[in-house]
């Protein structure tokens, strides 16, 4: 059979009719309380949330349930069991963080968005950012982001590479991709939230960059963080620079140009393993 690629489809029926699909249903074996995906854009997300949807809903069980077969949770009994079985505890799938909230004001459930909010961002303050605290390293994670934010390179590349060295796995790091290390940067740069607006994969100029810090009082610095993977260790240099210079080719400072911030710190990191470079 002659499979097509999904491009901008995102509905797991639509992509079990001919296209590619990357089987993701394991995961659905995989009980929380709460699951928070936090990867950057056109990485599955919604796709992945509309394949939950027609695994849980009630409605249409048995036609959803053929979508299914020929994937590895068609081979769980017990897993399938659950299938459009109706749950103890209602499900809810929040796909984009601004559309819940425009709908529950809409809507008059404000209030109650608001408290389910709330009590998702302690948890990722609690599971995710937690994650990077450790009695381990020389300096804590504000102190490290703060030498990125003021443009002393030095101690932004010595922390860098200590939390890179003692909280990632030999594992994650020999597969080396770029992705992984953008999520990395990005969990690092989000205990920036109070005084900074971060923001990840956005479009800018004529590119989208990796990640970017919006000061939230005026006359802060900005900041641009580009990641690239190098192929060895000798070449850490080369691609940091390169990095920099597809910051600048590329004009990522437009969208900052437009909400007037007017210094702007360029970062090319580059990483190879567990050896990391920074540049600016």
């Amino acid at each position: 059979m002659n499979l097509l690629m999904p491009i901008g489809r995102d509905d797991f029926a639509d992509v079990r009719k001919g296209f590619y699909f990357v089987d993701k249903t394991a995961f659905l074996k995989h009980h929380a309380q709460v699951t928070l995906f936090t990867r950057p854009r056109r990485f599955g997300k919604t796709l992945t949330l509309s394949m939950m949807r027609y695994f849980l809903d009630i409605e249409g069980a048995e036609e959803h349930r053929a979508l299914f077969d020929g994937l590895a949770i068609a081979q769980d009994a017990e897993a399938m069991a659950e299938q459009g079985a109706r749950p103890g505890k209602p499900v809810l799938l929040l796909d984009e963080y601004d559309v819940p909230v425009q709908s529950a004001w809409a809507h008059g459930y404000y209030d109650e968005a608001m408290g389910f909010f709330r009590e998702l961002r302690s948890l990722f303050r609690a599971e995710v950012i937690g994650r990077y605290q450790s009695d381990e390293m020389s300096m804590d994670v504000p102190d490290l982001m703060r030498a990125f934010v003021m443009g002393d390179v030095e101690t932004a590349r010595y922390g860098l590479a200590e939390y890179l060295e003692v909280l990632t796995s030999g594992f994650d790091a020999q597969k080396g991709k770029e992705s992984f290390y953008h999520g990395f940067v990005l969990g690092l740069t989000a205990t920036l939230t109070g005084n900074y607006q971060i923001r990840s994969n956005h479009e800018s100029g004529y590119g989208r960059y990796d990640i970017a810090a919006f000061p939230k009082q005026a006359g802060g610095n900005g900041m641009i963080i580009k990641c690239k993977r190098a192929e060895s260790e000798s070449a850490l240099e080369t691609e940091a620079q390169a990095a920099l210079r597809q910051i600048a080719e590329r004009d990522y400072d437009a969208e900052f140009r437009a909400q007037g911030v007017e210094t702007v710190l360029h970062y090319g990191i580059a990483f190879y393993g567990k050896r990391v470079q920074v540049a600016i």
